[in-house]
């Protein structure tokens, strides 16, 4: 866990605090602002059991982990530029960066994206604040096509997708 975030860190180019969480009622991830470490940009609070629970999990594995670990990294970006959105928008951008940075990973490691996906379906929500199921994969998959780009042409455009609303992205 502490490879990938230095990996998040380096091709986000932030810095996070990592904290643990005992989430045992329900399993959750997410990012706040609070610099709970010195000279970082937030932190990443990861609940155990939603640790151990994607460890455990041989369909998801290391490509969720990954992924949730890429999408809040995507928040503690959002704190660092200073970016306000509305609570939708900020997920989908966080989502386009986790699918982004995936996609940075794809030729060096071997993981599948469906992995990914599949475990944004278990995150998804129908109530609108960070998008159904299927919201999240296309969001996913515009930062995935996004890969080639540079770090801040991949930011812009993940905030002009953010704002525009969610469209169907067909994969590469």
């Amino acid at each position: 866990m502490r490879q990938e975030l230095d990996r998040l860190q380096s091709v986000f180019r932030v810095r996070a605090g990592l904290l643990f969480l005992d989430d045992r009622d329900a399993p959750d991830a997410y990012a706040t602002n609070q610099p709970y470490f010195a000279s970082t940009h937030g932190t990443l609070v990861f609940g155990r059991n939603l640790l151990w629970g994607m460890l455990r999990d041989e369909r998801q594995g290391g490509a969720a982990l990954m992924g949730v670990l890429a999408h809040e990294m995507g928040h503690i970006l959002q704190f660092a530029i200073g970016l306000q959105m509305d609570h939708t928008a900020m997920e989908r951008h966080a989502d386009f960066m986790a699918g982004y940075y995936m996609g940075i990973q794809q030729p060096r490691r071997q993981f599948q994206l469906r992995d990914f996906a599949s475990s944004l379906y278990g995150f998804g929500d129908y109530n609108g604040s960070h998008g159904t199921p299927r919201e999240r994969v296309g969001v996913m998959l515009a930062g995935y096509q996004h890969r080639d780009r540079d770090l801040r042409t991949a930011i812009q455009a993940g905030i002009r997708f953010a704002r525009g609303g969610y469209r169907e992205v067909s994969s590469r």
